[in-house]
């Protein structure tokens, strides 16, 4: 009896496997056979060459190729569940996952990602494992809140993938910290945060949600613990030449968290100098070198060297176009006793603003109003503060007391409370710089800064 594997080619008039929702015959037969050889790279060449019709091609005959393979030599002895074969199932959903990522990439670049939920859902029956069903749901996720990053949108998504405490993929927890981390108790959070560390390998990663953890402490204003955990973190992380720009670049945010808490100017100037050395290269993208430079002038701005400041973030807005940047670009003009602040805030398009990008600017403006004592300004600071939606207890405490002391002034007329209420706005600000999403926290951002 002859012991050949029997290899699965699908009917030709059955759905593509590539989840394009044609059939077979009118879809990837034929040439599936001929990018089987092909390396990965070379989709990834025709993505950033912009030839995005035919990497969508290329592909979704790439996802038919490796889904018989997997139909071939996998699934036949999935039901035998012993470690091999498990091991096998890693391997394929790995790749096949590799591939669906690319395949979002298209779309994004092609402005069509509102498509891709159903694309995944033709997908689901490529694998039949419970993990690649999660995974096709990951993507769906992902395709849901692409675009705008709607924190609402994704809170209510991820909860999909609740119990997260039983999750194994760390892609998957990692979206779930994106949207959910506010809103779990600082016991939960940090034990998610540790769970997830150990089953990462990425150094830089590890490290990432080190400062995770480092941070949620800062919420509850515990400093000392942050402090302590932000240095033995720092102090622990090998640096090598050959570290990818992300991991670099969360060195380098970790460097400046460690100036801020330890009021250190000659952290905050190394910090910038790590940050500058990683826009040499030439394998950033526009957001990338927007956010480096972003986090540049962050370092200028501690180090009171303001018009340089204002200057690097103007470059990082040009690149960009994030809204928040007008708001540490009026903090600058402020801390100079440039009135031009309040016309900057002004200009602000708040509807653009992230949640905690919202209250960093309703915070910022109320500063600047004081500051110069602005009646107008106040007013308008107030409406923004009371428009706040405030998750942690330490920023919902400190929002109602602003209130309640900016009210008395409007009532009083009088400032003199003015220092009062500047040192509070001000550390206030301090707390915001370092919200949930700080260094990407929830996501691997790689390609946010490698092209």
């Amino acid at each position: 009896m002859s012991n050949q594997i029997k290899k699965y080619e699908p009917p030709k008039k059955s759905l593509c496997l590539c989840g394009s929702g044609e059939k077979f015959k009118h879809c990837c037969y034929g040439n599936h056979h001929v990018i089987a050889g092909r390396s990965s790279s070379e989709l990834i060449d025709l993505i950033n060459k912009g030839d995005i019709s035919k990497a969508i091609k290329a592909t979704r005959e790439k996802i038919t190729c490796y889904t018989i393979c997997h139909k071939t030599n996998t699934e036949p002895y999935i039901q035998y569940n012993n470690q091999g074969v498990i091991n096998l199932l890693d391997i394929d959903i790995k790749a096949l996952s590799y591939l669906v990522e690319l395949l979002l990439d298209c779309y994004r670049k092609l402005n069509v990602v509102e498509e891709f939920e159903s694309v995944c859902e033709r997908l689901r029956r490529n694998i039949l494992d419970p993990r690649w069903q999660k995974k096709v749901t990951y993507y769906q996720v992902l395709s849901k809140v692409a675009g705008n990053w709607s924190q609402r949108v994704g809170e209510k998504e991820v909860t999909k993938f609740e119990p997260i405490s039983e999750e194994k993929d760390t892609e998957i927890i990692e979206l779930y910290l994106h949207f959910m981390s506010e809103k779990l108790p600082l016991k939960e959070k940090i034990h998610l945060y540790e769970y997830l560390i150990s089953l990462l390998t990425d150094k830089g990663h590890i490290l990432q949600y080190r400062m995770a953890i480092a941070i949620s402490y800062l919420y509850v204003c515990d400093e000392d613990s942050a402090l302590q955990l932000i240095t033995q973190a720092k102090d622990e992380y090998v640096e090598a030449d050959d570290d990818p720009i992300y991991s670099k670049v969360i060195y380098a945010r970790c460097t400046s968290l460690l100036g801020d808490l330890r009021k250190d100017g000659k952290l905050k100037k190394q910090a910038y100098y790590q940050f500058a050395k990683l826009l040499e290269t030439g394998d950033l993208t526009d957001v990338g070198k927007s956010e480096i430079l972003g986090a540049m002038a962050n370092c200028l701005f501690h180090l009171s060297e303001f018009d340089a400041a204002i200057s690097t973030y103007q470059h990082a807005y040009e690149l960009s176009g994030k809204e928040v940047i007008k708001v540490f670009i009026a903090l600058c003009f402020t801390d100079k006793s440039d009135k031009e602040a309040l016309s900057i805030l002004d200009s602000v398009n708040y509807s653009e603003l992230e949640k905690s990008d919202f209250f960093d600017f309703s915070v910022n403006y109320a500063y600047t109003a004081t500051k110069f004592e602005n009646k107008l300004a106040i007013v308008a600071s107030l409406k923004l503060l009371k428009m706040v939606v405030c998750s942690e207890p330490v920023f919902e405490q400190r929002r109602l007391e602003l209130i309640c002391e900016l009210n008395e002034v409007l009532v009083t007329g009088k400032y003199s409370k003015k220092q009062y209420l500047l040192d509070m706005l001000r550390g206030l600000s301090k707390y915001l710089m370092f919200q949930p999403n700080f260094a990407g926290i929830g996501l691997n951002l790689n390609k946010v800064f490698e092209k």
